[in-house]
């Protein structure tokens, strides 16, 4: 049957696609708003998490610069290389092999590191409280924690990788950006002794998802909450 010089079908046809496209808008338009409105929250949430990081990182810097002179003075001279950094990291909150969340961390570390001419002298620079169940690595010796247990001390032998993360206590993926100091990476045609003493986490907050994937958690923040202590 033919209504108008179109066939009635045809008409139908043309209805349904119609529908169909304006529920597709609708999809797209739904889409869009939740992951955008998700950014802009995660962009409000690190400027916040930015400002508490910078409050506490500040409030614990002269313990920190203390505490590595005490462990100068305590190895009989100062160290050839020192710097201090944030060091930041996304985790996550699991179910089995799905994100449920991610997580922002960071915290400041102090790193000291004295060039030594034996294994020996690394050895008993400082004193330590050795390790219940020490890594073995052929290139990284783990020396254990300072008495007093404020900073992990490691051996990072000559003639290691050089991408080797002997005396970097950090997670894997984990960045950092140096507050002061000199935090290139050490020569690797020497051995050092390496102290790194680091805060624990200063942040440790729940950034939830956004969805881009649809059925995945995506990571709602472009960039770590560095403080700003420049």
């Amino acid at each position: 049957m033919i209504i108008g010089g179109m066939p009635t079908a045809v008409r139908a046809l043309s209805a349904v696609m119609k529908v169909v496209g304006g529920l597709l808008a609708l999809v797209l338009v739904v889409y869009l708003a939740v992951n955008l409105a998700g950014l802009a929250r995660g962009w409000q949430q690190r400027h916040q998490l930015a400002d508490d990081f910078t409050e506490q990182a500040r409030e614990l810097l002269p313990e920190l610069r203390d505490r590595q002179a005490a462990v100068a003075a305590e190895a009989g001279r100062e160290p050839e290389r020192a710097w201090i950094e944030q060091v930041c990291s996304f985790g996550h909150d699991d179910s089995g092999w799905m994100i449920n969340n991610y997580r922002e961390q960071c915290s400041v570390r102090a790193v000291s590191a004295w060039r030594v001419e034996s294994l020996a002298t690394g050895r008993s620079l400082l004193r330590v409280t050795p390790p219940d169940y020490p890594i073995h690595d052929p290139t990284c010796e783990e020396l254990g924690t300072l008495r007093d247990g404020s900073g992990d001390v490691s051996l990072a032998l000559a003639g290691r990788d050089a991408e080797s993360r002997c005396g970097d206590a950090t997670s894997y993926g984990a960045e950092t950006r140096t507050i002061d100091g000199d935090s290139e990476p050490l020569p690797t045609d020497a051995t050092w002794v390496v102290v790194a003493d680091d805060t624990g986490n200063l942040v440790d907050a729940d950034i939830g998802c956004t969805h881009w994937s649809l059925l995945f958690c995506d990571n709602p923040f472009t960039d770590h909450a560095w403080a700003e202590l420049g």
